[in-house]
Parts: structure tokens; C-alpha cells; sequence
């Protein structure tokens, strides 16, 4: 259920929604009309996309996990992220955003929340107030990393085509 505004209402009785399975949806989205080469899927989700933004804290990018929360999640930080810089040229078209300014906030707090256990191994805790890494958080940190390091050509300038490239 996808609201005017670009939400997705992932708790229908108490009207919340949950960042994670709403970027899911819009990822889910984006691939099925490009798949079926159809375009009201794609402006769905990037509509969603756009939704997400607003949810940000702009001055230090960070996301909160719920529309009731505001707690914040690796896990949809780097996701989000990923998904800007796969839809970077048509979000860039509708010049709504400085999408340049927000993937670098994501990025950065994403960067923050890295730690290393008493082992000596790294990766991303599920948010900031805890101290144990997260598998499932540093693997969509790692893919938000590459397509980030994808992104930047040899002047570190943003490439516009990244559907394209990445489909």
C-alpha cells in the first residue's frame, strides 16, 4: 500500500512504517519495471525513494528505522544509500535534492558506526547505541560501499547513468 506521498504502509493498524521493508518495496519496484520495461513501477519507486529522503535528518543525514522511531539502522542507511546512487540520474532530474550532500551523510555515518570486537574483526552495528557488530548490517554497508566506490569515475565526479550500468 503506497501512499500519495511515496510511503509504504508496512503496519497497516498503526498507520507506521518501517524504513527497511519500504526500501525493499521500492527496490522490488524499481527492478520489475525495469524488467517489464514499465514505467509506473519505476516512478513508484522513486517516489519512495524521494519519501525516504524526507524522513532524514538533513543536517546530519541520519534515518530513523520507523515512522514512529526515531532510532537509526545501519541496515537502512546503507540500503537507502544504494539505491540513490542505482536511481542517482533520475532523482538528479527531478532536482529535488542535493542527492550529492545525502549519499555523503549516509556514507559518513555508515563510516561511524564501524567498530572492531575484542577479536579484532570489523563490521557495522545495527545502530549507534549498541556495541556488537552485525552481520546482516555490514554486508549491506559492503554493497552500499562498492556501488558507492563505483560511482566515483577517475576525477571523483558522479556518473548520471547508474541504472544502466547496474542493470
Amino acid at each position: 500500500m503506497q501512499n500519495q506521498d511515496g510511503r509504504f504502509r508496512t503496519n497497516m493498524e498503526d498507520d507506521l512504517t518501517f524504513l527497511h521493508p519500504h526500501l525493499y518495496s521500492c527496490e522490488g519496484l524499481l527492478y520489475t519495471g525495469i524488467d517489464l520495461s514499465d514505467n509506473r513501477y519505476i516512478e513508484a519507486s522513486l517516489k519512495g525513494l524521494e519519501w525516504a529522503i524526507k524522513q532524514m535528518d538533513l543536517n546530519n543525514g541520519s534515518l530513523p528505522r520507523t515512522t514512529k522511531e526515531n532510532v537509526e539502522q545501519s541496515d537502512c542507511m546503507a540500503q537507502l544509500m544504494r539505491l540513490l546512487i542505482i536511481c542517482y540520474s533520475e532523482l538528479k532530474k527531478r532536482n529535488t535534492f542535493n542527492l550529492d550532500s545525502i549519499i555523503e551523510q549516509l556514507r559518513s555515518i555508515i563510516l561511524g558506526l564501524y567498530i572492531y570486537d575484542v577479536d579484532g574483526k570489523g563490521g557495522l552495528r545495527y545502530q549507534n547505541s549498541l556495541t556488537q557488530i552485525c552481520t546482516w548490517c555490514t554486508m549491506f554497508a559492503l554493497q552500499a560501499s562498492s556501488f558507492y566506490n563505483d560511482l566515483k569515475d577517475k576525477d571523483n565526479l558522479l556518473m548520471p547513468d547508474m541504472i544502466e550500468y547496474y542493470i
